[in-house]
């Protein structure tokens, strides 16, 4: 009985009940097959506008990550060829995004300015990409290090607020038509039932059961699950997706939505890994630093910073070619990450053939630990180089620094000081570590 109701439109559900009251007055069936034609009609409103607007914002996401990521991938190619091919790369994808923006424009009600905003950010984030590209290309990655870092990167920030903006005005909205979809289709059970009364007695109950248990029920589950979608709370299925009416449209379309999402989440998440060795990028070393350093700040633990550089890598490139070389990052990047075991610990790939590590709540004789551990790991595996002029296998020089974290300094201040104990360490053989630790306003 149950999936009969389901597979059954919502017009024609109403089209039954109209039959089943038979003999009662004309006025009261066509009211309500007018309340639930006028529901029906927001339906597909809802599907049309809202639910499409939300999918091509996300779509919109998709592109932006992927160009995003293309931006960060430039710094790791070793070719001019190669950089300007990226660069290609990223002009098509800013260009679909700019495309999915012209067709979100339509759905949007009153959210021009917003739009217009992002269009605007959207074209300074191009231009600055188009920038990094060119310096690459140029061999200045100073260059385009600064552009991603004092130019890119806020402009991105801003670029996401915005889209975000437009997706919580389109998942609000949909939320608030779903609650009075499902408010309006109680209300009109309840007026329909009071208007059968002592009547039929059996059709007023058969009412109640079809429209909370086929209608309000669905919508208002459809409505709490965009919420948590909302609170990017993937792991509830999406009911109704099996039912052939204007609800089980709904729950398609949201089903469809949620995996969008999904893939939008695992993008942004890509943005922040190496794509080369796999462990985390300078983005994601960026943002977990002025984590790590705002986190500490109210305990007055210390933070202690491991900045790594693999000895003579250039003549290792020269002689084994580019392919050992991307192999040899690899292994060492895999070792690197095998070294550290905390949730709050996080080595990346700083860039070329330099690495990090943060190490939240750690002192400086626990950082130097860590610090053997590298060497020890990167020993194991005993990767040759024969030009290395330190060891007649693959190195690491290490600069360790710890600071407790206060409001007169930087995190900048640790990384210059890590910076600093990493050519200590080369200056004094390689293959070696040199530590520091740093007062709060030593690096002013």
């Amino acid at each position: 009985m149950s999936r009969f109701f389901n597979n059954l439109k919502l017009v024609n559900k109403v089209l039954l009940m109209v039959g089943l009251l038979g003999s009662l007055s004309v006025l009261i069936t066509v009211f309500a097959l007018l309340n639930m034609r006028a529901i029906d009609r927001s339906y597909r409103d809802l599907l049309a506008v809202d639910v499409q607007a939300a999918i091509l914002i996300d779509g919109a996401l998709l592109e932006m990550n992927e160009a995003s990521r293309l931006v960060f991938a430039v710094l790791t190619e070793q070719e001019e060829a190669h950089m300007r091919a990226v660069g290609r790369d990223i002009a098509s994808a800013q260009e679909r995004f700019r495309q999915a923006l012209d067709r979100l424009a339509p759905l949007l009600r009153g959210q021009q300015g917003a739009l217009d905003d992002v269009r605007a950010r959207e074209a300074a984030v191009a231009a600055h990409s188009a920038q990094i590209v060119e310096a690459a290309a140029r061999w200045r990655g100073d260059r385009a290090l600064h552009i991603i870092h004092d130019q890119l990167q806020p402009e991105l920030k801003a670029l996401r607020r915005g889209m975000d903006g437009l997706r919580d005005v389109s998942v609000a909205n949909y939320q608030a038509v779903a609650a009075e979809l499902a408010a309006q289709t109680q209300r009109t059970t309840v007026q329909t039932a009071l208007a059968f009364g002592l009547a039929v007695t059996f059709v007023i109950l058969l009412s109640a059961w079809l429209s909370i248990h086929e209608v309000s029920r669905p919508i208002n589950a459809l409505a709490a699950a965009m919420r948590r979608l909302a609170n990017k709370d993937y792991e509830s299925q999406i009911e109704g997706v099996h039912r052939r009416d204007e609800v089980g449209q709904m729950a398609q379309a949201m089903d469809y939505f949620r995996e969008k999402m999904i893939e939008a989440d695992r993008l942004q998440q890509e943005v922040l890994r190496d794509p080369l060795t796999g462990i985390a990028n300078r983005r994601a070393f960026d943002q977990a630093l002025e984590r790590a350093w705002h986190a500490l700040q109210a305990s007055q633990r210390p933070l202690s910073l491991l900045f790594m550089d693999i000895d003579h890598f250039k003549p290792f490139n020269d002689h084994y070619g580019h392919g050992e070389g991307d192999r040899c990052l690899t292994r060492i990047a895999s070792a690197l990450h095998g070294c550290t075991h905390r949730p709050g610990d996080l080595v990346a790939r700083y860039g070329g053939e330099e690495f990090v590590a943060i190490l939240p709540d750690t002192d400086a004789q626990g950082a130097l630990g860590v610090a053997q551990a590298c060497h020890a790991a990167t020993a194991v595996q005993a990767i040759p180089h024969g030009h290395s002029g330190v060891s007649g296998w693959v190195t690491l020089s290490i600069g360790v620094a710890t600071m407790v974290p206060r409001q007169d300094s930087t995190p900048q201040a640790l990384l210059q000081a890590a910076d600093a104990m990493l050519y200590a360490a080369k200056a004094a053989g390689r293959n070696t570590t040199r530590a520091t630790t740093v007062a709060p306003n030593a690096m002013e």
